[in-house]
């Protein structure tokens, strides 16, 4: 990944999430517990930098399906068709937030951002996006260079189709 995109996906991982998000941020932590790897911040809302006219985009990042949901069927089915979509809404100052959040594992968000043949992943992560956690700063980067390749994979995958 060149210097400037490095930048810019940096600048882009540490930007201030609304204070709504990083709620809905801290209950999916809570909820995967140590299994939660990262938890991003993607889409309209974090564009926007706002979560008041929309339904915010989170992913959790898992170390490994079977203990992150501790049943045998969600695991399966995450594992089988990435990532599975769930819907989360908490009271915050006087109002309800609501976010959608998708469960990938940390590798396969990896995979899907450079070798996946459709564009679930890299087309999403080509976007600005937030970390609202990262476990440590090994995971941190994995997902910094995971994003540079989603931006790349793009490019890559769409500009040969365009118009000259």
């Amino acid at each position: 990944m060149n210097a400037s995109l490095e930048g810019t996906i940096e600048r882009q991982l540490a930007a201030r999430a609304p204070d709504a998000v990083v709620a809905l941020g801290a209950i999916l932590r809570a909820r995967f517990g140590s299994h939660a790897q990262a938890v991003l911040f993607y889409g309209s809302c974090r564009r926007a930098n706002d979560d008041t006219n929309g339904i915010v985009d989170l992913y959790v990042l898992v170390d490994a399906y079977p203990a992150a949901y501790g049943r045998f069927l969600p695991a399966l089915a995450n594992r089988m068709l990435a990532p599975n979509v769930y819907y989360l809404e908490t009271p915050f100052a006087g109002r309800t937030a609501r976010a959608k959040y998708a469960v990938v594992a940390l590798d396969q968000f990896e995979c899907g951002t450079t070798r996946w043949f459709h564009p679930y992943l890299w087309g999403r992560f080509a976007q600005p996006c937030g970390l609202l956690f990262a476990a440590d700063e090994t995971v941190r980067g994995r997902v910094a260079r995971a994003m540079g390749a989603a931006v790349a994979t793009f490019a890559a995958r769409t500009l040969p189709r365009l118009p000259a």
